[in-house]
C-alpha cells in the first residue's frame, strides 16, 4: 500500500471526471435496485430508487443505514488493480448503493487515492444525491504503512482535516476518527491472544493489566497517552469550529479501544467524549467478541458511550476462499482452520461458500424492521433500534446487490425466529437461504473449537 503524497496529483491523474450515465446506460438493471430498495429504505414510486431526504442534521442514531460503504476499495494496492479507479465501474458501485438506500462513506488519507476518487464521484452525483444526503467518514493520523507514516501531532491532524474536506468536495465531515490509535497509544498489557476476550467476561487480572480496572479511567500511562489526548484536543476544536460533527477513534484491539474511550471522557468530562468507534475483524465468524464489548462501551462516556461501527466482517482476507493475503497475522492454526472450514461448507450441497456465510454473519447486528427517518423529515425514531452497523467494501454493482441480498436473508431469518410481522421478507427461497446460513455457521464454529482458536486475538504490529 502506497504512502499519501506530500503534494496533489493533477486533476486529470486519474483520468477523465466521472459523469452520470446516459439515458440510454441507465437501462442496465446493473444500474438499479433487484427486487426493489433496501428493507431500511423508502423507495421512491419511480423509477424505484430509494429517496434521497435531508439526513445529515439528524442523529447518526436514526439516520445512518445499516450498512456503510467502504471506500477502502478505491485504495491503490487494497482490494483492485490500478486501473479499476480508471473505468465507470466506481461510479456504478456507489450509484447502485445509494439507490438501494446506503446513505453513509467510510474512507481515510491512508486508502490513497479513495478522497480523490471519492471527491471526483460525489461531484458526478451531486445533481441527484446533494451533499446532506448522506453522511461522509474519513480519519486521520495514519498515511503509510510503517510507523513513521503516524502523525497524531495537532498541527497534522488540523491540516489533514481540512485537506479532507478539499478532496471531498463538502464543508464540513460528519465522523473523523484518529485511524489505528493502537500504534500510537502507550502500549498496556497484552490485548492478544484470549485477553481481550477475558475482558468481555469480566476477568478481574485482565482487566488489571490492561489498564481496565475500576479507578484506572482517567490514568495516563506514558508519552503515547498523551499524544492521543493532544490529537482529540485538536479534533475537539475542529467539531467547535463545525468542519466536524462527531469525532472518535478506530483501530482492532478492543480493550485499547475500550481504555482510550474511557480515558477522553475522563479528561474531558464536558466534551461528551469520543462519540464513536470503529472496531474490524472483532464480529466475524472466527471471533465475535464485539458483541459483549458493546455493553462495556455503552457506559464508557457521560452520554451513554459511543456509537460502535463494525468493519472488516470477512477479517481481512481470513475468511474468504481464497484465503489471506501473506502479511496476515493470525497464527497458522486459525488460518487451517479457515481452510478446512471453507473445505467442508464446499462440500455441502448448494452454493454456499467461506466468504458468503462470513458476510452474512458479518452484517449481524445491523437488521431492523424500522425505516429511516421519512423523506418529509418527520420526526420519530427512525434506524435508531440498530444495534451495529458494518462497513462493507464493495467494489461492484454486483457485490451491492449481494450485500442486499443478504441482509434480506438475515432479515427473513431473524423475523421468523422472533415473530415479527416481516410477511413480504418472509419467502420461501429467503428462508432456506438462512437455514443453509445457519448450518454453515455451526461448520465454522465447529472448526475453530477444534483447533482451540475461537475468539483469539492477534496481536497489532507493523
Amino acid at each position: 500500500m502506497p504512502r499519501h503524497p506530500s503534494r496533489s496529483p493533477s486533476p486529470d491523474h486519474f483520468g477523465p471526471a466521472p459523469v452520470l450515465p446516459t439515458a440510454e446506460q441507465d437501462k442496465d438493471p446493473l444500474y438499479h435496485p433487484k427486487n426493489g430498495v433496501a428493507p431500511w429504505a423508502y423507495g421512491e414510486p419511480s423509477p424505484g430508487h430509494a429517496a434521497a431526504p435531508s439526513i445529515t442534521h439528524l442523529p447518526l442514531e436514526s439516520a445512518c443505514s445499516p450498512l456503510i460503504f467502504g471506500g477502502g476499495v478505491f485504495g491503490a494496492g487494497m482490494y483492485n488493480a490500478d486501473s479499476y479507479i480508471r473505468t465507470d465501474v466506481p461510479l456504478r458501485t456507489l450509484l447502485l448503493a445509494f439507490r438501494y438506500g446506503v446513505n453513509a462513506i467510510d474512507t481515510s488519507p491512508y486508502y490513497y487515492p479513495s478522497e480523490y476518487i471519492l471527491g471526483r464521484l460525489l461531484a458526478a452525483l451531486r445533481p441527484i444525491y446533494p451533499r446532506d444526503s448522506y453522511f461522509l467518514f474519513t480519519k486521520c493520523g495514519r498515511y503509510g504503512p510503517d510507523k513513521g507514516d503516524f502523525d497524531y501531532s495537532p498541527q497534522r491532524v488540523r491540516r489533514s482535516v481540512e485537506a479532507s474536506l478539499k478532496r471531498l468536495g463538502s464543508e464540513w465531515l460528519d465522523v473523523v476518527y484518529l485511524h489505528d490509535a493502537e500504534f500510537v497509544a502507550e502500549q498496556v498489557g497484552d490485548p492478544s491472544g484470549m485477553n481481550a476476550a477475558r475482558v468481555a467476561k469480566g476477568d478481574n487480572e485482565a482487566l488489571r493489566t490492561l489498564g481496565l480496572a475500576e479507578g484506572d479511567e482517567g490514568k495516563v500511562h506514558g508519552s503515547g497517552d498523551e499524544v492521543i489526548l493532544k490529537a482529540v484536543e485538536e479534533l475537539l476544536r475542529l467539531k467547535s469550529e463545525g468542519k466536524v460533527r462527531r469525532i472518535g477513534i478506530s483501530g482492532y484491539p478492543l480493550p485499547v479501544l475500550l481504555r482510550l474511550v474511557r480515558l477522553v471522557a475522563a479528561k474531558y468530562p464536558k466534551s461528551g467524549g469520543l462519540d464513536v468507534v470503529l472496531s474490524y475483524s472483532n464480529h466475524t465468524l472466527h471471533s465475535d467478541i464485539l458483541t459483549p464489548y458493546l455493553d462495556l462501551f455503552k457506559g464508557s462516556t457521560p452520554t451513554g458511550g459511543p456509537i460502535v461501527f463494525n468493519a472488516s466482517p470477512f477479517s481481512m482476507g481470513l475468511l474468504t476462499d481464497a484465503g489471506p493475503p501473506g502479511w496476515h497475522p493470525a497464527r497458522e492454526e486459525l488460518k487451517e482452520a479457515c481452510r478446512e472450514a471453507g473445505r467442508r461448507i464446499r462440500g455441502q450441497e448448494g452454493e454456499a461458500t467461506l466468504a458468503k456465510t462470513a458476510l452474512l454473519y458479518g452484517i449481524r447486528g445491523a437488521e431492523t424492521s424500522a425505516k429511516q427517518p421519512t423523506p418529509d423529515g418527520g420526526a420519530d425514531e427512525g434506524l435508531s433500534g440498530v444495534r451495529l452497523r458494518t462497513l462493507l467494501g464493495m467494489s461492484s454493482p454486483e457485490q451491492v446487490q449481494d450485500a442486499i441480498e443478504a441482509y434480506r436473508v438475515l432479515l427473513a431469518g431473524t423475523a421468523a425466529s422472533t415473530g415479527s410481522s416481516q410477511d413480504a421478507e418472509r419467502h420461501e427461497s429467503l428462508l432456506q437461504a438462512y437455514e443453509t446460513q445457519l448450518r454453515n455457521e455451526r461448520i465454522v464454529m465447529e472448526e475453530m473449537d477444534r483447533a482451540g482458536v475461537r475468539d483469539e486475538s492477534w496481536p497489532s504490529g507493523i
